[in-house]
């Protein structure tokens, strides 16, 4: 690892020279490949080209187990892409669909914070932008490699992460902390890292969302984002991390649904543009790997059904991720090589990378798993690898007047905002707490509370002893289509803090202090896992030192690389200074 990240380290944001090119295939890989290849019939071919998704864990039972037997024997799809679930019942089904297969079946999964996104009782890490305040491309490497470890036990072999997009607009609702920051340089390094990490532990890393979709304000499951970027804004910013991938010896690479009429001239979706897909990622950028489009069933593709699989492979895809009809989709593929439309060659050429992949895995072999592993002591030390990048990931941006660490013996009122009125977020934060001795009482608000409602709110935290701590969970996810808090919840929240100081932590978007301009003390955990929860409660009783930095900037004061830095004040290192000199006493 270390000779590659020392050259990405000090490479410009120019494209490298030689692309570094995918390992070279043994003899005898590509003699399987090459007869398994001459083996397949066309539609066996085009169904090689077809990864739909099924559930996982226990919901992969009864019906839905015979539905996927169905796809594997009867139209021999070439892998699949797996929901969350149980991890025993996720490999029991997955080697079940695999012994019923004529052709090794390639497993993918959303794996973008650990195995533990997808598979339960696996780790779950922080997101990838808590790496990006640690500023520390070792732990980007072991997070990967752990990931890779955890998910192979259960039979995964392609990680669709990391996500190699800049998060260079604040309002994008759907990229925000998945990404690693907002410099394309230092994205660059930690994205080639984590890639390191994950094929080193022996999965296939898929950087996406290329050609970029950090720069969007639109969600791109719900409509069609448009990017006003020109080449040279591409070459600077969206495209530097892929540089990296690439450099890095990424396998796969994933489409973005995203327009770019400045490049292209004209308002489709990067996915069906072969000047995005093979003229610049194939052709310029020399990528020789996967080529996989992010979900099919995702809106912002402005066609469906046989339209949208015909502009795909020919705009260059390999695979065809959870298309809405898998043996219209298969079918759709066939008929236009009958036809002509497409060259029989041409489905070649995606089937040979997709066989090669599977054949670099050790399939062809049999070696669906990493069983040998011990999952106890795997899981113990990977668990450990999770607290520590959430410790290192807790970043002060403001702390006037200052209040933590939080007084020794002080209760603490916990304000816990979450979108939904059912989330239960926040109780790993809260069980830290008081796991510490601290007296918590708690009051939920959510995007349905009243403006009213308020009023009670600030008269509680007014009359509060000890320390008001508002901790939100607005986060961007797929499917959600807005950021940040509601407005009224905003307004509610600054009411609150010009009426005291109160300590607030985000678990989730990083950006709501410019919201609230009035917040005296601001705190990023970055993401709602509980290793991050416990690591922000250890930081603000002092237990544990602060040292993370923004690694995107805040508008309009805080630039990235700031970061208040704090020792730890309990233990041997703490600082013998009073209390009252610390912490202001209400």
């Amino acid at each position: 690892m270390t000779a590659t990240l020392i050259a990405i380290a000090l490479a410009s944001t120019a494209p490298p020279a030689e692309p570094r090119p995918l390992p070279t295939p043994a003899p005898a890989v590509n003699e399987w490949v090459e007869r398994t290849l001459a083996s397949l019939t066309l539609r066996e071919k085009a169904a090689q080209m077809v990864m739909p998704w099924i559930p996982g864990g226990h919901a992969l039972s009864g019906r839905e187990l015979r539905n996927a037997e169905t796809l594997v024997r009867q139209h021999r799809v070439g892998g699949f892409i797996v929901g969350k679930g149980d991890l025993e019942a996720t490999k029991n089904a997955l080697a079940r669909l695999q012994a019923a297969s004529k052709v090794p079946l390639l497993i993918g999964a959303d794996v973008e914070w650990g195995a533990g996104t997808r598979l339960v009782g696996a780790t779950l890490f922080p997101v990838q932008m808590a790496v990006g305040a640690t500023g520390m491309p070792s732990l980007a490497y072991e997070q990967g490699y752990a990931t890779a470890a955890e998910a192979r036990i259960a039979g995964f072999h392609l990680a669709f992460s990391p996500v190699a997009d800049v998060n260079s607009n604040p309002a994008n609702p759907v990229i925000n902390t998945r990404s690693f920051g907002e410099d394309p340089a230092q994205v660059g390094l930690l994205v080639a890292a984590y890639i390191e990490g994950l094929q080193d532990g022996g999965m296939l890393a898929v950087a996406k969302h290329f050609p970029g979709h950090g720069d969007t304000d639109t969600d791109s499951h719900l409509r069609l984002p448009v990017i006003d970027a020109d080449r040279t804004r591409l070459d600077q910013v969206e495209l530097v991390p892929f540089r990296h991938a690439i450099q890095a010896g990424a396998a796969g690479i994933m489409t973005a649904h995203i327009a770019l009429p400045r490049i292209v001239g004209r308002n489709e979706p990067a996915t069906f543009s072969r000047e995005i897909m093979t003229d610049l990622l194939r052709g310029e950028l020399g990528f020789g790997g996967l080529i996989i489009t992010d979900a099919m069933n995702m809106r912002g593709l402005t066609a469906e059904g046989a339209s949208a699989v015909l502009r795909a492979v020919k705009a260059g895809a390999d695979i065809l991720l959870q298309p809405r009809n898998t043996q219209l989709s298969i079918t759709v593929i066939v008929e236009a090589v009958r036809r002509g439309e497409i060259s029989e060659q041409r489905i070649d050429e995606s089937v040979r990378r997709i066989l090669t992949a599977k054949a670099q895995l050790g399939l062809h072999e049999g070696r669906q798993t990493m069983g040998d592993l011990v999952w106890d002591d795997l899981r113990e030390r990977n668990e450990q690898l999770a607290a520590r990048i959430a410790e290192r990931s807790i970043t002060l941006v403001k702390d006037s007047p200052r209040q933590i660490p939080i007084e020794p013996e002080a209760p603490v009122l916990s304000i816990i905002y979450t979108d939904s009125r059912n989330s239960s977020r926040g109780a790993e934060f809260e069980d830290a707490l008081r796991a510490e001795g601290r007296i918590v009482s708690t009051i939920r608000i959510n995007a349905s509370t009243s403006p009213a409602a308020f009023d009670d709110i600030i008269a509680a935290a007014t009359r509060a002893r000890g320390a008001v701590v508002v901790s939100s969970y607005a986060q961007a996810l797929p499917w959600k289509g807005e950021i940040g808090l509601p407005p009224h919840i905003a307004e509610g929240l600054g009411k609150l803090a010009r009426s005291r100081p109160i300590l607030f932590v985000s678990f989730g978007d990083p950006y709501v202090l410019s919201a609230l301009p009035d917040l005296g003390t601001y705190v990023l955990a970055w993401s709602d896992a509980p290793v991050a929860q416990r690591a922000a409660a250890r930081a603000l009783l002092g237990l544990a030192p602060i040292s993370g930095r923004l690694p995107i900037s805040i508008p309009p004061h805080y630039a990235a690389g700031h970061g208040l830095q704090r020792e730890a004040f309990y233990g041997p290192a703490a600082p013998r200074i009073p209390w009252h000199r610390l912490v202001p006493r209400f």
